[in-house]
């Protein structure tokens, strides 16, 4: 799925005497742009922040969710933003999908869980609300934070040439107050996941320590980083009312305690070393405060330049977390996009985990990058098109004009106009035609479909169904012509 970006920016944020108001403004989307003197203004509700931390407990069922992220829809798109959306989804093609990029200037809105933010369908009686409101569990959506950094965006293009890398850190402290995790079954999912990728070389590092995942940096670029363990985001009490300041760490393994491996730590490791896509599989990594700027793990990161990092907000369920990671790997490497795969992570956790655990909407995915496929399809052409794609009545043309005028190939090749200069058509049976023995045109062979005013067929072969090849000046050309081509308590991270 291709996605079309929408951005939102979240700016001039002002608290006084117990109120937060701040302005909304699309900066960009299918449809144009707002206005800056058009913005509208938010004012948050004073019992949002209490709603939160019971959100944040667990302690919400599936209707009180929806009243919660009702709010959260609502202060994200108010009315003017909201038309937008609409419209902005409106226009989109079937295999097309809207990514949602919110540019939060300021960090009192960051911490945040804009992920929750639900906006009822128009064809929904009130009080008749399901789950299908959430915007992240829609696979036409995809929200994401995207940082205002002064450095452009990236890209998800290997550095250097040979298989990709990825770096597999597995950390699980056996001392009081970290639950014991199934990291082996999260492993032998990856392995599983990527067997059949040539291109992916996968090192895996268990009992990670801090020498442990120095080590793992030393075997060249390591393109995918993945932590699974605990996370923490160590802090107290903000200035402001429910608010929280802190950091936040990875969790390693260390001499008979937890080593707590601080975000500006990592993000120095990481960076520089070509990483792609960080996936942080811990608590709280994707947890920062309203009042610095990289504290949380995931932030830091993407400020080190690595252009996708997913990590979890709130603490999460290891059986949600590994089926998180297996969904999402699953559809990454099955040529989707990294938005999907998220998605299709979310709603994994949906469907096994039930509709009144909140733990679909723990993820958060930091992107800046236009550019979210780590592992494109090849291209794959139709040997064979359908029946209403032809039309009828013509003869079978001499194949001996390819560089002067149309052919068809085949007897039951057909044209639904008139055929310009240069295109062929290769129709069924279209091996009747032997082309080997003419001289001009050698080079087709089957799956060729060639766009262009110039375009030219280097190699040897022989027209079958389904060759097309269209340009004002196509032709034959020699091989240097070639183009490029039941319920119980479950174990938190």
């Amino acid at each position: 799925m291709n996605y079309r970006n929408l951005d939102l920016q979240l700016s001039d944020y002002r608290a006084e005497n117990g109120k937060a108001q701040y302005a909304v403004r699309v900066l960009d989307s299918p449809i144009g742009n707002q206005r800056a003197d058009a913005a509208d203004v938010v004012v948050l509700p004073a019992d949002l922040r209490a709603r939160l931390r019971t959100l944040e407990r667990g302690k919400l069922d599936l209707l009180e969710m929806i009243a919660l992220g009702k709010t959260l829809g609502d202060s994200l798109f108010p009315q003017r933003a909201r038309w937008f959306l609409d419209q902005s989804r409106a226009m989109l093609s079937d295999d097309e999908g809207l990514r949602i990029r919110l540019r939060l200037e300021t960090y009192a809105l960051a911490d945040l869980p804009w992920e929750y933010a639900y906006l009822s369908r128009v064809d929904t009686p009130a009080g008749q609300e399901r789950a299908d409101g959430f915007l992240v569990l829609d696979r036409r959506i995809s929200l994401v934070r995207y940082e205002v950094l002064g450095q452009p965006a990236g890209t998800l293009a290997p550095v250097g040439t040979g298989p990709l890398r990825m770096v597999v850190l597995l950390a699980n402290p056996a001392v009081p107050g970290f639950n014991t995790l199934d990291l082996d079954r999260e492993l032998r999912n990856i392995q599983e996941t990527l067997h059949d990728m040539p291109d992916i070389k996968v090192d895996s590092y268990t009992h990670a320590t801090r020498q442990i995942l120095l080590d793992s940096m030393q075997g060249g670029s390591a393109h995918l980083f993945h932590f699974a363990g605990h996370g923490e985001f160590k802090g107290g009490m903000g200035q402001a009312f429910g608010t929280v300041e802190g950091d936040g760490y990875l969790v390693l393994e260390g001499d008979r305690e937890a080593d707590y491996f601080s975000a500006e730590t990592l993000a120095l490791l990481l960076s520089g070393r070509g990483v792609r896509l960080a996936m942080l599989g811990a608590c709280e990594t994707g947890r920062r405060d309203g009042v610095n700027a990289w504290t949380g793990v995931v932030p830091a990161l993407t400020r080190a330049g690595i252009p996708a990092v997913v990590g979890n907000q709130y603490q999460i369920k290891d059986s949600n977390a590994i089926a998180f990671s297996r969904s999402f790997y699953r559809a990454l490497t099955g040529g989707e996009s990294v938005d999907a795969a998220v998605t299709n992570g979310r709603q994994a956790i949906f469907t096994l985990s039930g509709p009144d655990d909140r733990d679909w909407g723990v993820p958060v995915l930091h992107l800046r990058t236009d550019e979210s496929v780590l592992f494109p399809k090849p291209p794959s052409v139709d040997p064979d098109p359908e029946p209403d794609q032809r039309s009828s009545g013509k003869p079978a043309a001499s194949a001996l004009n390819i560089a002067t005028g149309g052919v068809e190939v085949g007897e039951k090749a057909k044209v639904t106009g008139p055929v310009a200069t240069g295109n062929v058509i290769a129709g069924v049976p279209a091996g009747e035609i032997d082309l080997k023995s003419q001289p001009l045109h050698p080079g087709i062979k089957t799956g060729d479909a060639i766009f262009g005013p110039e375009a030219r067929i280097p190699e040897v072969g022989e027209i079958k169904t389904g060759d097309i090849i269209i340009g004002a000046g196509a032709q034959v050309g020699d091989e240097d012509d070639k183009p490029k081509s039941k319920k119980r308590k479950k174990r938190k991270r």
